[in-house]
């Protein structure tokens, strides 16, 4: 399903639960969601639920020093579907798998 203008994704703050949001889908508002210029990195490996996603990150969180997550990752990100249009616009989640994920990582300590 295609919907290029809104996208849902699930935010993972540094020393917050994880939440849904539904953003615009454009670059600047990605970035300031990660607080930087996007990274992206797919996730392999770690479960059916998480499978198909993938992670948008500030690609220097590791240079300037960003506190870790408590996924280990440097930095608020957040979560996409892993599909891209043929246009390179990012995919969202569906809203229902969405709050499920966020509230996995939320219930686990994630």
């Amino acid at each position: 399903m295609k919907n290029t203008e809104k996208i849902t994704v699930v935010i993972v703050p540094v020393k917050a639960p994880a939440y849904v949001k539904t953003i615009d889908n454009k670059l600047d508002v990605m970035q300031e969601i990660v607080g930087g210029y996007i990274e992206t990195a797919r996730l392999y490996d770690v479960g059916e639920m998480f499978e198909d996603l993938t992670v948008v990150c500030n690609d220097e969180g590791w240079v300037r020093g960003l506190p870790l997550n408590k996924l280990g990752i440097r930095g608020q990100f957040f979560l996409i579907s892993s599909e891209i249009h043929g246009d390179g616009e990012m995919v969202g989640i569906e809203p229902t798998k969405a709050k499920v994920i966020a509230e996995l990582l939320n219930s686990n300590g994630g």
